[in-house]
Protein backbone atom coordinates (compact mmCIF):
# COMPACT_ATOMS: atom_id res chain seq x y z
CA UNK A 1 0.00 0.00 0.00
CA UNK A 2 2.82 2.03 0.26
CA UNK A 3 3.72 2.05 -3.46
CA UNK A 4 -0.32 3.67 -4.06
CA UNK A 5 -0.24 7.26 -4.15
CA UNK A 6 -3.01 9.50 -2.07
CA UNK A 7 -5.12 10.14 -5.57
CA UNK A 8 -5.40 6.60 -6.04
CA UNK A 9 -6.39 5.99 -3.02
CA UNK A 10 -8.74 8.69 -3.39
CA UNK A 11 -10.21 7.50 -6.82
CA UNK A 12 -10.57 4.14 -5.31
CA UNK A 13 -12.67 5.12 -2.27
CA UNK A 14 -14.68 6.84 -5.09
CA UNK A 15 -15.25 3.53 -6.76
CA UNK A 16 -16.36 1.72 -3.80
CA UNK A 17 -19.01 4.47 -2.55
CA UNK A 18 -20.27 4.43 -6.10
CA UNK A 19 -20.30 0.59 -6.27
CA UNK A 20 -22.36 0.59 -2.98
CA UNK A 21 -24.47 3.31 -4.15
CA UNK A 22 -25.35 1.35 -6.81
CA UNK A 23 -25.87 -1.64 -5.37
CA UNK A 24 -28.17 -0.18 -2.45
CA UNK A 25 -30.29 1.66 -5.68
CA UNK A 26 -30.76 -1.67 -7.30
CA UNK A 27 -31.77 -3.62 -3.86
CA UNK A 28 -34.19 -0.60 -2.87
CA UNK A 29 -36.16 -0.29 -6.38
CA UNK A 30 -36.35 -4.38 -6.13
CA UNK A 31 -34.23 -4.64 -9.54
CA UNK A 32 -32.54 -7.94 -9.89
CA UNK A 33 -30.59 -9.30 -13.20
CA UNK A 34 -32.46 -12.76 -13.86
CA UNK A 35 -36.28 -10.96 -13.38
CA UNK A 36 -37.33 -12.44 -16.71
CA UNK A 37 -37.13 -16.05 -15.22
CA UNK A 38 -40.13 -17.33 -14.48
CA UNK A 39 -43.65 -17.08 -16.53
CA UNK A 40 -46.26 -14.41 -17.02
CA UNK A 41 -49.72 -14.00 -15.75
CA UNK A 42 -52.49 -10.95 -16.35
CA UNK A 43 -55.30 -10.45 -14.05
CA UNK A 44 -57.83 -7.33 -14.14
CA UNK A 45 -58.52 -4.82 -11.60
CA UNK A 46 -61.79 -2.04 -11.73
CA UNK A 47 -58.65 0.45 -9.97
CA UNK A 48 -55.24 0.51 -9.23
CA UNK A 49 -54.67 3.26 -7.68
CA UNK A 50 -52.07 3.78 -6.02
CA UNK A 51 -50.08 1.11 -7.15
CA UNK A 52 -47.13 0.89 -8.61
CA UNK A 53 -45.16 -1.05 -11.61
CA UNK A 54 -42.67 -2.98 -9.97
CA UNK A 55 -44.31 -3.56 -6.97
CA UNK A 56 -44.06 -6.90 -5.51
CA UNK A 57 -46.60 -10.00 -5.41
CA UNK A 58 -47.25 -12.08 -2.64
CA UNK A 59 -48.40 -15.69 -2.68
CA UNK A 60 -50.08 -16.69 0.79
CA UNK A 61 -47.79 -13.75 2.06
CA UNK A 62 -44.70 -14.96 0.51
CA UNK A 63 -42.54 -12.93 -2.07
CA UNK A 64 -43.48 -14.56 -5.36
CA UNK A 65 -42.68 -11.87 -7.96
CA UNK A 66 -43.47 -8.35 -9.36
CA UNK A 67 -46.13 -6.17 -11.28
CA UNK A 68 -44.33 -6.16 -14.84
CA UNK A 69 -46.52 -4.11 -16.87
CA UNK A 70 -49.60 -1.52 -15.84
CA UNK A 71 -52.10 -1.04 -18.92
CA UNK A 72 -55.42 0.64 -19.49
CA UNK A 73 -57.91 -1.48 -20.94
CA UNK A 74 -62.01 -1.24 -21.42
CA UNK A 75 -63.56 -2.63 -18.00
CA UNK A 76 -60.70 -1.78 -16.04
CA UNK A 77 -56.69 -2.08 -15.64
CA UNK A 78 -54.75 -5.22 -16.72
CA UNK A 79 -51.40 -5.91 -14.94
CA UNK A 80 -49.24 -8.17 -15.95
CA UNK A 81 -47.44 -10.35 -13.21
CA UNK A 82 -44.00 -12.04 -13.39
CA UNK A 83 -43.76 -14.96 -11.15
CA UNK A 84 -41.25 -17.34 -9.68
CA UNK A 85 -40.82 -20.60 -11.32
CA UNK A 86 -41.86 -23.32 -8.87
CA UNK A 87 -44.96 -20.94 -7.72
CA UNK A 88 -48.43 -22.69 -8.41
CA UNK A 89 -51.08 -20.95 -9.23
CA UNK A 90 -54.90 -22.81 -10.39
CA UNK A 91 -57.65 -21.60 -12.15
CA UNK A 92 -59.69 -20.39 -9.22
CA UNK A 93 -56.78 -18.44 -7.81
CA UNK A 94 -58.10 -14.80 -6.65
CA UNK A 95 -55.86 -11.45 -6.84
CA UNK A 96 -56.62 -8.62 -4.11
CA UNK A 97 -55.00 -5.27 -3.74
CA UNK A 98 -53.14 -5.16 -0.03
CA UNK A 99 -51.41 -2.68 1.55
CA UNK A 100 -48.35 -3.09 4.23
CA UNK A 101 -50.31 -1.09 7.22
CA UNK A 102 -52.53 2.13 6.88
CA UNK A 103 -50.30 4.40 5.07
CA UNK A 104 -47.64 1.22 3.50
CA UNK A 105 -47.05 0.36 0.06
CA UNK A 106 -49.94 -1.53 -1.96
CA UNK A 107 -48.92 -5.25 -3.37
CA UNK A 108 -50.66 -7.71 -5.10
CA UNK A 109 -51.79 -10.62 -2.63
CA UNK A 110 -52.73 -13.88 -4.60
CA UNK A 111 -54.63 -16.70 -3.03
CA UNK A 112 -52.93 -19.96 -5.30
CA UNK A 113 -56.66 -22.04 -5.61
CA UNK A 114 -57.55 -25.71 -4.41
CA UNK A 115 -55.82 -28.70 -5.88
CA UNK A 116 -59.15 -29.93 -7.58
CA UNK A 117 -58.55 -26.87 -10.12
CA UNK A 118 -55.92 -27.17 -12.90
CA UNK A 119 -53.03 -24.54 -13.15
CA UNK A 120 -52.58 -21.36 -14.67
CA UNK A 121 -49.93 -21.52 -17.91
CA UNK A 122 -47.70 -18.58 -19.05
CA UNK A 123 -50.17 -15.91 -20.28
CA UNK A 124 -52.93 -16.69 -19.37
CA UNK A 125 -55.12 -14.69 -16.98
CA UNK A 126 -56.16 -15.26 -13.24
CA UNK A 127 -60.08 -14.44 -13.13
CA UNK A 128 -61.13 -12.75 -10.41
CA UNK A 129 -59.35 -9.84 -9.29
CA UNK A 130 -60.57 -7.89 -6.09
CA UNK A 131 -59.33 -4.42 -5.61
CA UNK A 132 -59.30 -3.11 -2.22
CA UNK A 133 -61.17 0.11 -1.17
CA UNK A 134 -59.15 3.55 -0.98
CA UNK A 135 -58.84 5.78 1.49
CA UNK A 136 -61.10 8.32 0.31
CA UNK A 137 -63.92 5.99 -0.59
CA UNK A 138 -63.08 4.88 3.50
CA UNK A 139 -63.22 8.13 4.51
CA UNK A 140 -66.48 9.17 2.57
CA UNK A 141 -68.15 6.05 4.64
CA UNK A 142 -67.31 7.15 7.80
CA UNK A 143 -68.33 10.97 7.16
CA UNK A 144 -71.36 9.50 6.13
CA UNK A 145 -72.05 7.41 8.95
CA UNK A 146 -71.09 10.29 10.76
CA UNK A 147 -73.65 12.43 9.80
CA UNK A 148 -76.01 9.51 10.17
CA UNK A 149 -74.68 9.67 14.02
CA UNK A 150 -75.71 13.08 14.02
CA UNK A 151 -79.01 12.98 12.60
CA UNK A 152 -79.97 10.19 15.18
CA UNK A 153 -78.18 12.48 17.82
CA UNK A 154 -80.38 15.56 16.73
CA UNK A 155 -83.26 14.04 17.03
CA UNK A 156 -82.92 12.31 20.42
CA UNK A 157 -81.98 15.66 21.57
CA UNK A 158 -85.14 17.21 19.94
CA UNK A 159 -86.99 15.15 22.21
CA UNK A 160 -85.64 15.15 25.07
CA UNK A 161 -84.42 18.87 25.59
CA UNK A 162 -88.02 19.97 25.85
CA UNK A 163 -89.96 20.72 28.96
CA UNK A 164 -92.61 17.78 27.69
CA UNK A 165 -89.51 15.67 26.34
CA UNK A 166 -87.86 15.53 30.14
CA UNK A 167 -91.20 15.40 32.01
CA UNK A 168 -92.33 12.46 30.03
CA UNK A 169 -89.31 10.79 30.48
CA UNK A 170 -89.45 11.80 34.40
CA UNK A 171 -93.24 9.75 34.27
CA UNK A 172 -91.90 6.56 32.81
CA UNK A 173 -88.95 6.31 34.75
CA UNK A 174 -91.65 7.04 38.22
CA UNK A 175 -94.00 4.88 36.32
CA UNK A 176 -91.45 1.65 36.35
CA UNK A 177 -90.29 2.18 39.50
CA UNK A 178 -93.66 2.10 40.73
CA UNK A 179 -94.40 -0.91 38.61
CA UNK A 180 -91.09 -2.79 39.75
CA UNK A 181 -91.91 -2.28 43.05
CA UNK A 182 -95.62 -3.65 42.94
CA UNK A 183 -94.13 -6.46 40.85
CA UNK A 184 -91.61 -7.23 43.96
CA UNK A 185 -93.86 -7.58 46.86
CA UNK A 186 -96.21 -9.36 44.64
CA UNK A 187 -93.43 -12.09 44.31
CA UNK A 188 -92.65 -11.61 48.34
CA UNK A 189 -95.93 -12.11 49.42
CA UNK A 190 -96.49 -15.40 47.13
CA UNK A 191 -93.48 -16.92 47.46
CA UNK A 192 -94.68 -20.51 48.77
CA UNK A 193 -96.73 -20.10 45.81
CA UNK A 194 -94.17 -19.72 42.96
CA UNK A 195 -91.71 -22.42 45.03
CA UNK A 196 -94.85 -25.12 44.58
CA UNK A 197 -95.22 -24.13 40.72
CA UNK A 198 -90.83 -24.40 40.42
CA UNK A 199 -91.57 -27.48 41.92
CA UNK A 200 -94.32 -28.70 40.00
CA UNK A 201 -92.25 -27.56 36.89
CA UNK A 202 -89.25 -29.15 37.37
CA UNK A 203 -91.79 -32.84 38.10
CA UNK A 204 -93.45 -32.45 34.90
CA UNK A 205 -90.05 -31.60 33.23
CA UNK A 206 -88.77 -34.94 34.89
CA UNK A 207 -91.72 -36.99 33.73
CA UNK A 208 -91.34 -35.22 29.89
CA UNK A 209 -87.94 -36.28 30.06
CA UNK A 210 -88.02 -39.81 31.16
CA UNK A 211 -91.79 -40.39 28.87
CA UNK A 212 -89.28 -39.47 25.86
CA UNK A 213 -86.62 -41.96 26.98
CA UNK A 214 -89.25 -44.76 27.06
CA UNK A 215 -90.76 -44.17 24.22
CA UNK A 216 -87.89 -43.47 21.75
CA UNK A 217 -88.28 -46.85 20.07
CA UNK A 218 -92.05 -46.32 19.34
CA UNK A 219 -91.50 -42.26 18.11
CA UNK A 220 -88.51 -43.86 15.75
CA UNK A 221 -91.29 -46.79 14.88
CA UNK A 222 -93.87 -44.01 13.76
CA UNK A 223 -91.23 -42.55 11.17
CA UNK A 224 -90.64 -45.90 9.93
CA UNK A 225 -94.14 -46.99 9.18
CA UNK A 226 -94.61 -42.98 7.93
CA UNK A 227 -91.65 -43.44 5.31
CA UNK A 228 -92.88 -47.48 4.29
CA UNK A 229 -96.84 -46.12 3.41
CA UNK A 230 -95.25 -43.52 1.43
CA UNK A 231 -93.04 -45.83 -0.41
CA UNK A 232 -95.77 -48.51 -0.76
CA UNK A 233 -98.35 -45.52 -1.93
CA UNK A 234 -96.07 -44.18 -4.86
CA UNK A 235 -95.33 -48.13 -5.70
CA UNK A 236 -99.54 -48.60 -5.86
CA UNK A 237 -100.24 -45.41 -7.67
CA UNK A 238 -99.80 -46.40 -10.91
CA UNK A 239 -101.85 -49.60 -10.19
CA UNK A 240 -104.49 -47.58 -8.62
CA UNK A 241 -104.69 -45.71 -11.82
CA UNK A 242 -104.94 -48.75 -13.65
CA UNK A 243 -108.12 -49.93 -11.75
CA UNK A 244 -110.17 -46.29 -12.13
CA UNK A 245 -109.62 -46.97 -16.02
CA UNK A 246 -110.89 -50.32 -15.43
CA UNK A 247 -113.86 -48.73 -13.70
CA UNK A 248 -114.64 -46.54 -16.32
CA UNK A 249 -114.69 -48.81 -19.21
CA UNK A 250 -116.83 -50.83 -17.24
CA UNK A 251 -119.26 -47.76 -16.73
CA UNK A 252 -119.13 -47.23 -20.55
CA UNK A 253 -119.65 -50.72 -21.28
CA UNK A 254 -122.96 -50.56 -18.68
CA UNK A 255 -124.63 -47.82 -20.70
CA UNK A 256 -124.02 -48.95 -23.87
CA UNK A 257 -127.33 -48.97 -25.88
CA UNK A 258 -126.65 -52.16 -27.30
CA UNK A 259 -126.09 -53.66 -23.92
CA UNK A 260 -128.86 -56.71 -24.13
CA UNK A 261 -129.14 -56.15 -19.98
CA UNK A 262 -129.53 -52.20 -20.22
CA UNK A 263 -133.75 -52.96 -20.65
CA UNK A 264 -133.69 -54.87 -17.08
CA UNK A 265 -131.34 -51.69 -15.50
CA UNK A 266 -133.90 -49.53 -16.49
CA UNK A 267 -136.71 -51.29 -14.97
CA UNK A 268 -134.83 -51.53 -11.85
CA UNK A 269 -134.58 -47.77 -12.15
CA UNK A 270 -138.03 -47.07 -12.07
CA UNK A 271 -139.20 -48.97 -9.08
CA UNK A 272 -136.53 -47.52 -7.07
CA UNK A 273 -138.09 -43.91 -8.60
CA UNK A 274 -141.26 -45.29 -7.05
CA UNK A 275 -139.94 -45.83 -3.48
CA UNK A 276 -137.97 -42.70 -3.46
CA UNK A 277 -141.83 -41.10 -4.08
CA UNK A 278 -143.01 -42.72 -1.16
CA UNK A 279 -140.15 -41.87 1.40
CA UNK A 280 -140.61 -38.35 -0.05
CA UNK A 281 -144.40 -37.72 0.45
CA UNK A 282 -143.84 -39.67 4.17
CA UNK A 283 -141.11 -36.67 5.03
CA UNK A 284 -143.12 -34.08 3.62
CA UNK A 285 -146.01 -35.21 5.68
CA UNK A 286 -143.51 -34.93 8.96
CA UNK A 287 -142.46 -31.72 8.04
CA UNK A 288 -146.11 -30.16 7.82
CA UNK A 289 -146.70 -32.02 10.87
CA UNK A 290 -143.44 -29.93 12.47
CA UNK A 291 -145.36 -26.71 11.22
CA UNK A 292 -147.81 -26.75 13.19
CA UNK A 293 -145.76 -27.58 16.50
CA UNK A 294 -146.51 -31.51 16.95
CA UNK A 295 -144.16 -33.43 18.69
CA UNK A 296 -141.08 -32.51 20.64
CA UNK A 297 -139.59 -31.41 18.04
CA UNK A 298 -141.94 -29.38 16.54
CA UNK A 299 -142.12 -27.52 19.63
CA UNK A 300 -138.54 -26.65 19.56
CA UNK A 301 -138.97 -25.02 16.31
CA UNK A 302 -141.99 -23.31 16.54
CA UNK A 303 -142.04 -22.20 20.39
CA UNK A 304 -140.32 -18.58 20.27
CA UNK A 305 -139.51 -19.06 24.50
CA UNK A 306 -137.72 -22.40 23.81
CA UNK A 307 -136.45 -20.75 20.44
CA UNK A 308 -134.73 -18.20 22.63
CA UNK A 309 -133.55 -19.82 25.46
CA UNK A 310 -131.42 -22.70 23.58
CA UNK A 311 -129.73 -19.46 21.56
CA UNK A 312 -128.58 -17.81 24.57
CA UNK A 313 -127.04 -20.37 25.81
CA UNK A 314 -125.44 -21.23 22.70
CA UNK A 315 -124.52 -17.72 22.94
CA UNK A 316 -122.88 -17.72 25.69
CA UNK A 317 -120.99 -21.00 24.69
CA UNK A 318 -119.42 -19.45 21.70
CA UNK A 319 -118.29 -16.58 23.94
CA UNK A 320 -116.73 -19.10 26.54
CA UNK A 321 -115.13 -21.04 23.79
CA UNK A 322 -113.66 -18.46 22.19
CA UNK A 323 -112.13 -16.99 24.61
CA UNK A 324 -110.92 -20.44 25.99
CA UNK A 325 -109.45 -20.84 21.94
CA UNK A 326 -107.88 -17.15 22.00
CA UNK A 327 -105.45 -18.23 25.68
CA UNK A 328 -102.24 -19.60 24.51
CA UNK A 329 -99.53 -21.20 26.85
CA UNK A 330 -95.66 -21.14 25.82
CA UNK A 331 -92.72 -23.19 27.24
CA UNK A 332 -89.51 -22.84 26.38
CA UNK A 333 -86.36 -23.52 26.85
CA UNK A 334 -83.10 -21.86 25.55
CA UNK A 335 -79.15 -21.91 26.97
CA UNK A 336 -76.71 -19.14 26.85
CA UNK A 337 -72.59 -19.25 26.46
CA UNK A 338 -70.93 -16.23 27.38
CA UNK A 339 -67.44 -16.13 26.02
CA UNK A 340 -65.82 -14.09 28.79
CA UNK A 341 -66.84 -16.59 31.87
CA UNK A 342 -67.04 -19.67 29.34
CA UNK A 343 -70.00 -20.72 30.79
CA UNK A 344 -73.64 -21.35 29.61
CA UNK A 345 -76.67 -19.62 31.70
CA UNK A 346 -79.75 -22.19 31.43
CA UNK A 347 -83.38 -20.75 30.70
CA UNK A 348 -86.90 -22.01 31.69
CA UNK A 349 -89.77 -20.19 30.31
CA UNK A 350 -93.59 -20.10 30.54
CA UNK A 351 -95.34 -17.72 29.01
CA UNK A 352 -99.04 -17.13 29.22
CA UNK A 353 -100.53 -14.59 26.25
CA UNK A 354 -104.66 -13.95 26.80
CA UNK A 355 -104.41 -11.83 23.77
CA UNK A 356 -102.06 -11.44 20.65
CA UNK A 357 -100.82 -7.89 21.94
CA UNK A 358 -100.03 -9.19 25.67
CA UNK A 359 -98.63 -11.61 27.66
CA UNK A 360 -97.11 -12.80 30.87
CA UNK A 361 -93.88 -14.46 31.66
CA UNK A 362 -92.42 -16.49 34.27
CA UNK A 363 -88.73 -17.34 33.80
CA UNK A 364 -86.43 -19.19 35.36
CA UNK A 365 -82.76 -18.70 35.09
CA UNK A 366 -79.65 -20.58 36.02
CA UNK A 367 -77.51 -17.63 37.29
CA UNK A 368 -73.61 -18.64 37.53
CA UNK A 369 -72.70 -15.04 38.60
CA UNK A 370 -74.76 -15.36 41.50
CA UNK A 371 -73.48 -18.03 44.13
CA UNK A 372 -74.76 -18.87 47.16
CA UNK A 373 -72.08 -20.14 49.75
CA UNK A 374 -73.15 -22.57 52.97
CA UNK A 375 -70.16 -24.18 55.51
CA UNK A 376 -70.50 -27.50 57.54
CA UNK A 377 -68.36 -28.61 60.40
CA UNK A 378 -67.05 -32.13 61.03
CA UNK A 379 -67.17 -32.80 64.50
CA UNK A 380 -65.37 -36.07 66.03
CA UNK A 381 -65.62 -36.78 69.63
CA UNK A 382 -66.88 -32.90 69.99
CA UNK A 383 -63.77 -31.34 68.65
CA UNK A 384 -64.11 -29.77 65.19
CA UNK A 385 -61.74 -32.31 62.67
CA UNK A 386 -62.33 -30.28 59.71
CA UNK A 387 -64.35 -27.56 57.89
CA UNK A 388 -66.18 -27.80 54.62
CA UNK A 389 -67.65 -25.09 52.53
CA UNK A 390 -69.84 -25.75 49.78
CA UNK A 391 -70.96 -23.01 46.98
CA UNK A 392 -73.82 -23.37 44.51
CA UNK A 393 -75.21 -21.57 41.82
CA UNK A 394 -78.40 -19.44 42.85
CA UNK A 395 -81.78 -19.83 40.72
CA UNK A 396 -83.26 -16.56 39.91
CA UNK A 397 -86.21 -15.71 38.52
CA UNK A 398 -88.24 -13.09 36.45
CA UNK A 399 -91.61 -11.98 36.56
CA UNK A 400 -92.76 -9.79 33.66
CA UNK A 401 -95.65 -8.36 31.25
CA UNK A 402 -95.47 -7.16 28.24
CA UNK A 403 -97.79 -5.00 25.69
CA UNK A 404 -97.28 -4.36 22.23
CA UNK A 405 -97.82 -1.05 20.21
CA UNK A 406 -97.07 -1.92 16.66
CA UNK A 407 -93.99 -3.96 16.20
CA UNK A 408 -92.53 -3.34 19.63
CA UNK A 409 -93.40 -5.17 22.63
CA UNK A 410 -92.94 -2.83 26.00
CA UNK A 411 -92.19 -5.51 29.02
CA UNK A 412 -91.57 -4.94 32.41
CA UNK A 413 -91.38 -6.08 36.11
CA UNK A 414 -88.70 -8.51 37.87
CA UNK A 415 -85.69 -9.38 35.51
CA UNK A 416 -83.21 -11.79 36.95
CA UNK A 417 -84.70 -11.32 40.74
CA UNK A 418 -84.37 -7.44 40.49
CA UNK A 419 -86.63 -4.79 38.99
CA UNK A 420 -86.08 -4.13 35.34
CA UNK A 421 -87.73 -3.22 32.23
CA UNK A 422 -86.91 -3.58 28.42
CA UNK A 423 -88.08 -3.74 24.75
CA UNK A 424 -88.78 -5.56 21.65
CA UNK A 425 -88.62 -4.61 18.06
CA UNK A 426 -89.79 -6.98 15.49
CA UNK A 427 -88.71 -5.00 12.11
CA UNK A 428 -89.54 -7.96 9.37
CA UNK A 429 -92.38 -9.52 11.07
CA UNK A 430 -92.57 -12.32 13.94
CA UNK A 431 -89.29 -14.24 12.58
CA UNK A 432 -86.44 -12.02 13.55
CA UNK A 433 -85.79 -9.23 17.01
CA UNK A 434 -84.07 -6.78 18.25
CA UNK A 435 -84.14 -6.02 22.00
CA UNK A 436 -82.72 -4.00 25.14
CA UNK A 437 -82.82 -4.96 29.03
CA UNK A 438 -82.26 -3.10 31.74
CA UNK A 439 -82.48 -4.20 35.65
CA UNK A 440 -80.38 -3.80 38.89
CA UNK A 441 -81.07 -0.26 38.41
CA UNK A 442 -80.01 0.05 42.73
CA UNK A 443 -76.56 -0.33 41.03
CA UNK A 444 -74.16 2.32 39.91
CA UNK A 445 -73.79 0.46 36.65
CA UNK A 446 -77.46 -1.33 36.07
CA UNK A 447 -77.12 -4.77 34.28
CA UNK A 448 -77.55 -3.80 30.54
CA UNK A 449 -78.38 -6.75 27.76
CA UNK A 450 -78.36 -5.83 23.72
CA UNK A 451 -79.59 -8.58 21.53
CA UNK A 452 -80.91 -10.01 18.73
CA UNK A 453 -82.97 -13.48 17.75
CA UNK A 454 -83.73 -15.23 14.94
CA UNK A 455 -86.72 -17.54 14.82
CA UNK A 456 -87.10 -20.45 12.06
CA UNK A 457 -88.72 -23.72 11.69
CA UNK A 458 -91.70 -21.54 14.29
CA UNK A 459 -90.66 -23.63 17.32
CA UNK A 460 -86.81 -22.48 17.30
CA UNK A 461 -84.39 -19.74 17.73
CA UNK A 462 -80.74 -18.68 17.93
CA UNK A 463 -79.57 -15.20 19.51
CA UNK A 464 -76.61 -13.26 20.37
CA UNK A 465 -75.86 -10.79 21.92
CA UNK A 466 -73.50 -8.58 24.76
CA UNK A 467 -74.30 -8.99 28.17
CA UNK A 468 -73.61 -6.25 31.03
CA UNK A 469 -72.86 -4.19 28.27
CA UNK A 470 -72.06 -0.96 30.29
CA UNK A 471 -70.21 -2.46 32.83
CA UNK A 472 -66.44 -3.08 31.45
CA UNK A 473 -65.71 -5.73 34.36
CA UNK A 474 -68.27 -7.67 33.61
CA UNK A 475 -69.51 -7.54 30.17
CA UNK A 476 -69.17 -10.46 27.71
CA UNK A 477 -70.21 -11.47 24.43
CA UNK A 478 -72.94 -14.24 24.30
CA UNK A 479 -74.40 -16.84 21.52
CA UNK A 480 -77.57 -19.00 22.50
CA UNK A 481 -80.24 -21.37 21.43
CA UNK A 482 -83.60 -22.33 22.05
CA UNK A 483 -86.57 -23.76 21.48
CA UNK A 484 -90.63 -22.61 22.34
CA UNK A 485 -94.10 -24.67 22.19
CA UNK A 486 -97.32 -24.00 22.73
CA UNK A 487 -99.73 -26.03 24.26
CA UNK A 488 -102.07 -27.14 21.46
CA UNK A 489 -98.44 -28.14 19.90
CA UNK A 490 -97.42 -29.98 23.45
CA UNK A 491 -101.34 -31.67 23.17
CA UNK A 492 -100.50 -32.99 19.67
CA UNK A 493 -96.97 -34.58 19.97
CA UNK A 494 -98.06 -36.12 23.66
CA UNK A 495 -101.40 -37.66 21.63
CA UNK A 496 -98.84 -39.25 19.61
CA UNK A 497 -96.41 -40.85 21.79
CA UNK A 498 -97.87 -44.14 23.59
CA UNK A 499 -98.32 -44.35 26.75
CA UNK A 500 -96.69 -47.11 28.88
CA UNK A 501 -99.67 -49.24 30.44
CA UNK A 502 -102.55 -48.16 27.72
Amino acid sequence: MKGISTEAKVGLLVLLAIFILAFLTLRAGNYEFNKKNGYRLTVVFDSVAGLDQKARVKVSGVDAGYVEEISLVDDGARLTLRIKEGINIRKNAQARILSLGLMGEKYIEIEPGTEEFPLLRNGETISTGLAGKSLDQLGEQIGALADDLMAITKSIKAVIATQEGQARLTQIMENMEHLTTGMSNIVIENQKEINRIVKNLADFSGELNKLMVQNKGHVSNIVSDLNVFSSDLALQGKKMMQDMGDVTESLKSLVDPNNKDIGSTFKRLAGVTEKLDLTLKEVHEIAERMNKGEGTIGKLLTDEKVYNEISGTLEGLNTTLSKADAFSLHLGFRSEYLTEYEKSKSYFSLKIQPRENKYYMLEFVDGFKERVSSTRRVFQDGTVVSVEEETQDKLLFSLLMAYKLGPFFLKGGLMESEGGAGIDYYPFGENFCLGVEGWDFDQTKPHLKIFSKLIFKRYFHVNIGWDDAINSDAQSFFAGAGFAFEDKDLKYILTKLPLPGL
